[in-house]
């Protein structure tokens, strides 16, 4: 749709071309801001013709338009004279290619003119011409106003989004006037209103109604709407949760199982409590389910099954409840990934790289595993396109016959050259849960676990939860408008944990991951083959100064390394905290932070062991005199390049390095137990 004001000649690119006789123009164009129909001003053309024939022309240009065959073109217009109305109004489009909508006496109030575009040339950029053409006698003069021009691609406004037997009431918002009503028909999910006797754009709202006709269930707000628009209704989500007892399965042309997956429903009254005997309607574009519709249970639950024949993809599954007088209307999804074949491991290829369950050839590619909280990035260059390769499907990276690496296909780049490529990347799995919203959730004196539970219950994103260990407090958190993945996060940096997710889309929570292998060792001149070393003095601090609340102050040093480095000093600001105790423990684990300095180990590896022998967080035993590694050092990073299933690169971090991190967490840890505070 495009709207033109008529508010402002320059600023919408107006060409006005004034005709003259002999020498002498026959008229004048200004905007009018006294005659208007809406907005700042009108366009006006004010014919000030000597003769009485040929007759005065003034035509205006409209900025170019992308018009098409069967658009419709739309104006409002007002003309008035001295004597008579025997002027003429054409509107074309080009240079006269067609002639819209003509009018030649007028009455001097408003009219809204009509016109289609049926010429028979090619669409494009084309101009609007509106030329106004008087023939009179001299001496009587005539004004013309345009204003509110629209195209628009059609007069029909579309409602989506419905249910067989729902009905929609449209109204305009100015007076209330009902335009009429419409009952979506069995077997569709629209309804189509013509509005073609309508001044539109305009401000519209709707009335929905339940199935049974006569239950109303929404209003909506008005809403700026033009002939060609539709508008999707989607019930709010509300207390309706769908569960599905797979995140993954096969298409049933595919190899695998499983087949199938069964989704539940549960509604909840607006009390919270079960609400038995309401239909629910699941949909999915993606596979098939069946039942399209089922009844409730005594527990508010109706379950449906996803399959799929031969599609493969991503199935958002759709459950809605329409509401009536005691449950407002609700929806919600549940996400089932649909794999073309199971995916099968081959301990005789160096890598296999999978799409939705389609194995894929490759040229090159890489990913990470790290210990960072935040999604690593992987990248593959496959051959060529292929059209089966489903966006933000799941990929899953095999090493010697395991899988080591799972993620979602975000980013995809193809080139066209003499050498062209495909280059498919994302980030690893976590992002799942990065596209789920805790909307509010106020948790009081609760468990660990019982949090954790409660968030992957209500918010489900193909992820669940595995081993949580037990942690001796209780906790009181109130989670508004974050995702999930950044919820967890927040709770394990309040309690100082880490979380890892699983290749099985399982979730853990633990004080630390990773154990001592002294049996892993990597030796320079064996199968270490670079290795670098890098300590970073430029942030380092051995004495804080912690500024509290008002004039509390504390002031925090390490003797040691002021007598071999001299003080350097640091100050942190922690305004919230107003008792000395916990402004000195919140000095010294500043102080354990800084101490250090920042030590980087970079290594390059030849990996003869077993996939998984090791991993990341795990303590393995690097041995290199030429930089003075000698000892246990934990693993803090990964990378593998695809070209070589044995080679890895790695970041290390040595034992003083984990024990000033653990020492920090630890006074963390302790100052939330004493102020209630969880920033330092």
């Amino acid at each position: 749709m495009v709207e033109l004001h008529c508010n402002s000649l320059d600023g919408e690119g107006w060409e006005v071309v004034i005709g003259t006789y002999g020498y002498t123009p026959c008229g004048t164009c200004t905007n009018d801001a006294e005659t208007k129909y809406e907005g700042s001003a009108s366009i006006q053309s004010h014919d000030t013709s000597i003769q009485y024939y040929p007759p005065a022309t003034i035509v205006h240009k409209s900025p170019l338009l992308n018009l098409a065959v069967g658009d419709k073109v739309r104006a409002m217009y007002k003309a008035s004279g001295t004597y008579g109305n025997g002027h003429i109004m054409q509107c074309t489009v080009g240079e006269a290619i067609e002639l819209l909508f003509e009018k030649e006496y007028w009455n001097g109030d408003w009219e809204l003119q009509k016109g289609t575009i049926a010429y028979s040339g090619s669409a494009g950029q084309h101009r609007l011409w509106f030329a106004h053409w008087d023939f009179h006698e001299t001496g009587i003069f005539y004004y013309h106003w345009i204003d509110k021009v629209v195209v628009a691609h059609s007069s029909i406004v579309t409602f989506s989004g419905l249910t067989p037997g729902q009905k929609v009431e449209l109204y305009r918002a100015s007076d209330d006037y009902k335009i009429g009503e419409a009952t979506c028909q069995a077997g569709q999910s629209t309804v189509t209103f013509d509005i073609d006797a309508e001044v539109y754009p305009l401000y519209l709202y709707c009335k929905y109604y339940a199935t049974n006709g006569t239950t109303l269930i929404e209003v909506t707000p008005d809403t700026y709407m033009c002939g060609g628009d539709t508008w999707y209704w989607g019930p709010p989500e509300g207390n309706l949760h769908l569960d599905s007892d797979a995140f993954i399965i096969i298409r049933d042309a595919g190899s695998g199982s499983p087949k199938s997956a069964t989704l539940t429903a549960t509604l909840l009254t607006d009390a919270g409590e079960p609400a038995p005997g309401k239909t629910l309607y699941f949909s999915t574009k993606v596979g098939t389910v069946s039942p399209s519709s089922a009844i409730t249970d005594d527990d508010g639950q109706a379950s449906t099954t996803l399959t799929s024949a031969t599609q493969h993809g991503i199935a958002a599954v759709e459950v809605r409840w329409l509401g009536d007088p005691d449950v407002s209307p609700a929806i919600a999804w549940f996400t089932v990934h649909i794999f073309y074949d199971a995916e099968s491991e081959d301990s005789s290829k160096g890598f296999q790289f999978y799409v939705e369950g389609l194995e894929l050839e490759f040229v090159d590619g890489h990913y990470a595993l790290s210990c960072e909280s935040n999604p690593q990035e992987w990248s593959v260059e496959i051959p060529e396109w292929n059209d089966d390769i489903i966006r933000l499907g799941l990929i899953s990276i095999y090493r010697r016959g395991v899988k080591e690496f799972s993620g979602i296909l975000s980013k995809l780049g193809r080139t066209t050259s003499e050498n062209p490529n495909v280059v498919l990347g994302g980030t690893d799995s976590k992002s799942l849960s990065d596209n789920e919203i805790v909307t509010y959730k106020d948790y009081l004196n609760k468990t660990l676990l019982y949090i954790l539970t409660d968030l992957f219950d209500s918010y489900h994103c193909g992820i669940t939860l595995g081993t949580v260990d037990a942690y001796s407090n209780t906790l009181s958190l109130l989670l508004v408008d974050e995702s999930l993945i950044s919820s967890v996060s927040r709770i394990c940096d309040v309690i100082g944990w880490l979380y890892r997710l699983n290749l099985d889309y399982t979730l853990d929570v633990r004080p630390s991951f990773g154990i001592t292998k002294p049996d892993i060792t990597f030796t320079e001149g064996k199968n270490l083959i670079i290795t670098g070393l890098s300590e970073d003095y430029r942030r380092m601090a051995n004495y804080v100064r912690a500024k509290g609340k008002e004039a509390l102050v504390s002031r925090v040093y390490d003797p040691d390394s002021v007598e071999t480095y001299g003080p350097r000093k640091a100050v942190v600001f922690q305004k919230s905290l107003d008792n000395q105790a916990t402004l000195d423990i919140a000095a010294s684990a500043e102080l354990a932070r800084l101490l250090g300095g920042t030590i980087a180990i970079q290594g390059a590896l030849e990996d003869e062991y077993d996939v998984g022998a090791w991993g990341i967080d795990d303590w393995i035993t690097v041995t290199c005199g030429t930089v003075g590694l000698s000892g246990l050092y934990r693993v803090y990073a990964i990378r593998r390049y695809m070209t070589d299933p044995y080679y890895a690169e790695v970041d290390l971090v040595n034992k003083a390095t984990v024990e000033l991190g653990d020492l920090f967490d630890r006074l963390r840890r302790e100052l939330k137990d004493l102020s209630g505070k969880t920033t330092i």
